[in-house]
């Protein structure tokens, strides 16, 4: 497939080759792109910069032509008046050999009249910074009907057409026949555009200003009768200097652009429309659309692009509705930052200026803060409630796409609070609004945050199906969809990590490279979300060596001032010295690891590392309101970690059951902990109740899905995975009966 002109793609133009270069289904089609050298938008230079760090590009710089490729130009053409063997040494050396101002040369010599004896003789060549002039003074030999045609072309730009060109000139097509006949021969127009755009460069510049902006804005008006395209209308609009009809077409335009879910071009158009009021004096309105723009953005842009905007809004505030906003704005940048505590004061002023001016909906932004607050002291009841405060706020005032994307976060919260089975509803239901309101942006955390809850219930399938409706909305994403380079790392750990307890490494892999982590980590390589999904993915894959560097960057093991994170208890993974160190100076699990999701992800396998007594109190604390809210993929784990516990312990009767609850469960349900670890440490405690041969289909079972996931590796990790990787080698030795099953 053949691209041309590359300098001329708008970003969306760009991003769809983007996707499509990477889609699987279109693997075995070669590209070739076309760009002038130093022209082309920032879109188009990401897009070679991506193909050239992933090893696709192969960049061709054209060479001037020579004196054999030029004879060889010229005769192509087919006109007896020109002799390429002639020409082409006399045009090389006046052109340097580019052919797009030999061509315009050799068009100026014939247009110059008849040539001498037959034969065109180029004996003063013009030099090719002459080009414009050039075609300049093939425009002044048009008819001026011809010229006013071609004028009106120039500024209508893509939207020029018959329709278009009658309603402006005010000349019925059937007169205008002519004229364009005459723009086509003279390789002005080809069809309805440009024969090229330095023709097209060539007539602007030959309109008058005022004459331009009355063409202008009287294409903007064709054009809004007729429904076009907004952010053309509103350009036009712009040109013509008529900002109070561009600020309304620019919000149609931002309207456009955020049902298409591209949520950095929405910002830009409401800025435009923003600066356009300012300029009619109507101050309320343009501030009014600049917060809009910075809610558009939020997500979209990095903070440090965000900050000035938010810096704006505040500045610009003069009432207690504006103060409240742009006080909002603040607090979405010290959020972003983690500057939790210095954004508590901003934040309840802007509350107090919202409940003063009755902006109900502020209000529930401002909830959604104070949710926040609560989370980082541990509060789930008070996160929970202040989100079901702003639903309800929402709701009364109509406001259904912030309604919807609260509701996202509803249900995060209701499952940290416990109640899994609330969260699951909200996310069926958050997802029906999501579709219904085609809100594209937040969709991908939704679905995949719902992934991991289907984890927690222990349903694998839905836990497939959601995971992959997350990779595939953030596929067709990108940063101008709201998807910032935070929010992307927070979904490779979570999709990657999700892959892995299904006992998909391969997925897992496959999916880690697929959403950008690589490329990611390079800008962005502090992150810890993505430092973590680097070393779970290379410990699954038994390349400790390769997590190790991972590992290293991550936090220090948590203290008694700062809460236990996901990072952090990843660390304590193989360490039984510091998990050691961590239960002895801990006494309270829960109040250590406050994150719910945390908890019920590491105390199985951290609690091997406890004391006995205090291993099996912590499980229970847990186990008993898992139990109750069904969810299945947490009390699977608890029940392994139970029964080994318990059988190391000489607790054979009550290790017996557990383990044999455990092996049942296991065999239908997905868990949140590693499969292999479950089965091994299952197939150990059974072991030594002397009932072996209940843990045996799930040793069958996991041994099977280890060889199939080695299958399906690339072949740099198949052998670490099937010798390096502790639980793949016990797993494996225990289903052949090599010997007596141990979890390592």
């Amino acid at each position: 497939i053949v691209i041309d002109d590359l300098h001329f793609a708008d970003d969306a133009s760009c991003e769809m080759l983007q996707a499509l270069m990477d889609a699987d289904a279109l693997a075995g089609l070669q590209w070739l792109l076309a760009q002038r050298p130093g022209e082309g938008s920032a879109a188009a230079a990401r897009l070679r910069d991506t193909l050239e760090e992933a090893g696709r590009l192969d960049a061709i710089t054209l060479a001037p032509l020579q004196a054999g490729e030029m004879a060889e130009l010229i005769d192509s053409l087919g006109l007896p008046e020109l002799d390429g063997a002639t020409l082409a040494p006399v045009l090389v050396r006046h052109t340097g050999g580019n052919p797009l101002y030999a061509l315009e040369t050799l068009k100026h010599g014939l247009a110059s009249g008849p040539p001498r004896d037959g034969a065109l003789t180029l004996r003063k060549l013009p030099l090719p910074d002459s080009v414009g002039a050039l075609i300049e003074r093939r425009l002044r030999q048009l008819p001026e009907r011809a010229l006013s045609l071609a004028r009106v072309a120039a500024v209508a730009g893509v939207d020029f057409g018959i329709a278009l060109a009658e309603d402006v000139t005010g000349v019925r097509a059937v007169e205008l026949a002519s004229a364009w006949a005459e723009l086509e021969a003279a390789q002005v127009l080809r069809e309805q555009a440009f024969a090229h755009d330095l023709v097209h460069d060539a007539v602007l510049r030959s309109i008058p200003a005022p004459i331009a902006r009355h063409l202008h804005g009287a294409v903007a008006a064709f054009l809004e009768r007729g429904g076009g395209v907004a952010a053309r209308v509103a350009a036009h609009w712009l040109a013509a200097g008529r900002d109070a009809e561009a600020a309304t077409a620019l919000e149609r335009a931002a309207a456009q652009a955020m049902a298409a879910g591209r949520a950095a071009e929405t910002g830009r158009f409401l800025r435009d429309a923003a600066a356009a009021c300012e300029r009619l004096g109507q101050d309320d309105r343009a501030f009014e659309l600049l917060f809009r723009a910075a809610d558009a953005v939020s997500l979209a842009v990095p903070i440090d692009e965000f900050e000035p905007l938010a810096a704006e809004l505040l500045a610009r505030a003069r009432n207690d509705a504006q103060r409240a906003a742009a006080l909002l704005t603040q607090v979405h940048v010290m959020f972003t930052r983690d500057q939790y505590d210095a954004a508590r004061a901003p934040a309840e002023q802007a509350l107090a200026a919202a409940r003063r001016a009755g902006r109900r909906d502020l209000e529930a932004e401002l909830l959604l803060a104070f949710a926040h607050f609560h989370k980082q002291a541990g509060n789930s009841a008070g996160v929970v409630e202040a989100l079901e405060q702003a639903v309800v706020l929402l709701r009364a005032e109509g406001l259904h796409v912030s309604e919807a994307v609260k509701l996202s976060s509803l249900a995060s919260a209701q499952v940290q609070l416990g109640r899994l089975q609330d969260g699951l509803r909200t996310n069926a239901y958050a997802l029906e609004r999501f579709q219904a309101l085609n809100i594209r942006d937040s969709e991908p955390v939704l679905l995949c945050g719902w992934g991991v809850h289907c984890l927690l219930a222990g349903d694998g399938d839905g836990a497939r199906q959601r995971t992959a409706q997350a990779q595939g909305a953030a596929a067709v994403t990108d940063p101008g969809i709201g998807i910032n380079d935070s929010h992307r790392a927070m979904l490779i750990l979570d999709c990657a990590e999700t892959w892995l307890l299904l006992g998909e490494t391969a997925t897992a892999l496959r999916v880690y490279n697929e959403l950008g982590a690589p490329q990611l980590l390079q800008r962005f390589g502090d992150s810890t979300e993505l430092r973590t999904a680097q070393a779970l993915l290379m410990l699954a894959l038994g390349r400790s060596d390769l997590a190790a560097p991972a590992l290293a960057r991550l936090r220090t093991p948590p203290t008694r001032q700062r809460p236990a994170t996901h990072a952090d208890l990843l660390q304590l993974q193989g360490a039984p010295t510091e998990a050691a160190a961590f239960w002895a100076s801990h006494a309270d699990f829960e109040r250590a690891v406050p994150n719910m999701l945390v908890r019920c992800r590491w105390l199985p396998t951290l609690a091997m590392h406890a004391p006995p007594e205090r291993a099996l109190h912590e499980i229970d604390r847990l186990l008993q309101p898992m139990r109750a809210e069904q969810a299945l993929g947490v009390v699977i784990p608890l029940l392994a970690a139970q029964a080994l516990i318990m059988a190391r312990a000489g607790r054979v009767g009550e290790a017996a059951i557990a383990g044999a609850e455990c092996a049942a469960l296991a065999h239908s349900h997905a868990t949140m902990a590693d499969p292999l670890w479950v089965a091994l440490a299952c197939a150990e405690a059974l072991s030594r109740c002397g009932v072996p041969t209940r843990a045996q289909p799930l040793l069958d079972r996991s041994a099977a899905c280890a060889r199939a996931q080695a299958v399906l590796l690339p072949e740099e990790y198949r052998d670490a995975f099937l010798h390096r990787h502790p639980l793949v080698r016990g797993v494996l030795a225990a289903q052949r009966g090599g010997s007596a099953p141990v979890l390592p």
